[in-house]
């Protein structure tokens, strides 16, 4: 599709599905349903600082929605990434690495 070469679109769609997924319980379970999370995780290797930074802080609220929310993102294999991009960012992103953290 044309979108996936659009880091700008991608960036805006995230960011858009990053703040629902930070409302509420109900909030978090739509976003899951979108299948979004599988696409975040694959931007945790993105060249781009800007949707790298968005697919952290989503995967993140997914996460941090409880037990079951943590675990479907655990499944579908965000701690590799998540454990390579602290380290590829080392000190050089005090931020990134907190939100990778978190």
């Amino acid at each position: 599709a044309e979108y996936m070469g659009n880091l700008d679109l991608q960036f805006e769609a995230s960011w858009a599905l990053s703040n629902i997924a930070s409302g509420n319980a109900s909030h978090s379970h739509y976003v899951i349903n979108l299948n979004v999370v599988p696409l975040w995780i694959q931007h945790l290797s993105s060249d781009s600082a800007n949707c790298l930074e968005q697919a952290t802080w989503a995967i993140g609220n997914i996460a941090g929605e409880g037990s079951k929310c943590r675990n479907y993102v655990l499944e579908h294999g965000a701690m590799l990434p998540l454990l390579n991009l602290i380290q590829r960012c080392g000190q050089d992103s005090l931020a990134l690495m907190q939100s990778a953290v978190w």
